[in-house]
């Protein structure tokens, strides 16, 4: 659930990395020890520190990307006199046929109205901006790049209000952060919890009781999930957090759209990577099975592919995305080669 809300607050290439990188920085520590060093440690370690610094880079990509988002936003905005550079003030405007010179939003009305001018000559005088009914956003202006990008920041902010986390973007940010930090923490006992009663790593059991297989496991794992859903749903429903409208169980069954079949097809295919998951580690050692957590690559292309992330950014961004490409397969690479067979399997 906490993966979840940070995808929605910071988007798929923030909120997925840096939950991965927790799990794999903590979870497959751990489970080195209660293995008992069964992987190979020279090889384990520099593949969890790949993931790391695959985490650093991704973060230095969207640092860049936004400070490149930033200048050009700024720069179409002064091409279409939306905003003259260095003038702050929404009063001023550019005045007609004077490049660089400013006039009171006051004067152009005053003097559009002494020279007979129309009403659509003087919000073309006027920066762009002031008018943002359904008018103005229905039609982009492809022949004219500068105002084609103020046109899609326009349409991002007309789209805001259909967010599922109605937030501004700085504190979307803040909060997805903090919960995808929160989310790899708790999910970086996940795997090693299932090491322990798996593998009795405490030697708790008596002399003689074998220890849980993995589906047995997986099982017990599963039943409190099922009966904690509904009164979590219910609670998150009554209660939404972050300012969201409060919800009911009519309101979802009503909900026919193709956007629940998604959500309970991803439920399927997580369930599937989770046993998965633990048959390798039971086999090979379960330091090893959190190579699963290279799911940012994947993660990052639905990013480029289908929410354009990462559209028209900087080269220094697009070199520290590709070497973070470069790094989790590294550690992919190096965690598979650290597996050895357990004994007796």
């Amino acid at each position: 659930m906490g993966l979840m809300y940070a995808l929605c607050l910071s988007g798929v290439t923030i909120a997925v990395p840096l939950f991965s990188s927790f799990i794999v920085i903590v979870g497959t520590t751990l489970n080195y020890f209660l293995d008992r060093g069964l992987n190979k440690a020279t090889l384990l370690f520099p593949g969890v520190a790949c993931f790391f610094l695959a985490f650093c880079a991704g973060a230095a990509t969207h640092i860049l990307n936004e400070s490149h988002v930033t200048k050009q936003k700024s720069y179409h905005e002064h091409r279409a006199g939306a905003v003259p550079l260095g003038m702050e003030d929404p009063n001023r405007a550019h005045a007609p046929g004077k490049q660089g010179a400013t006039e009171t939003v006051p004067q152009v009305q005053q003097k559009s109205a002494l020279n007979g001018n129309s009403k659509g000559d003087l919000e073309a005088a006027l920066p762009m901006g002031k008018s943002d009914s359904a008018a103005d956003l229905a039609t982009p202006p492809d022949h004219d790049p500068a105002k084609s990008v103020i046109y899609q920041d326009k349409m991002a902010d007309q789209n805001a209000p259909q967010r599922s986390v109605k937030l501004d973007k700085s504190q979307r940010m803040f909060w997805g952060i903090g919960v995808a930090v929160l989310a790899g923490v708790v999910g970086s006992l996940f795997s090693p919890g299932f090491n322990v009663v798996t593998n009795d790593a405490f030697h708790t059991l008596a002399p003689g009781v074998e220890p849980l297989t993995v589906y047995t496991g997986y099982f017990y794992f599963t039943v409190p999930c099922l009966f904690l859903a509904f009164p979590v749903t219910q609670f998150f429903m009554m209660y939404p957090p972050l300012g969201q409208p409060k919800s009911s169980w009519s309101a979802y069954i009503k909900d026919h759209g193709i956007l629940s079949f998604y959500g309970f097809l991803s439920g399927v295919c997580v369930s599937a990577a989770n046993i998965l998951q633990f048959l390798g580690g039971q086999a090979a050692g379960y330091a090893a099975s959190d190579l699963v957590q290279a799911n940012p690559i994947v993660a990052t292309i639905w990013g480029i592919a289908f929410f354009k992330e990462y559209r028209k950014s900087s080269k220094a961004g697009y070199t520290c995305l590709v070497a973070m490409y470069l790094l989790y397969i590294a550690a992919v690479v190096l965690l598979a080669l650290s597996a050895s067979t357990r004994p007796g399997q």
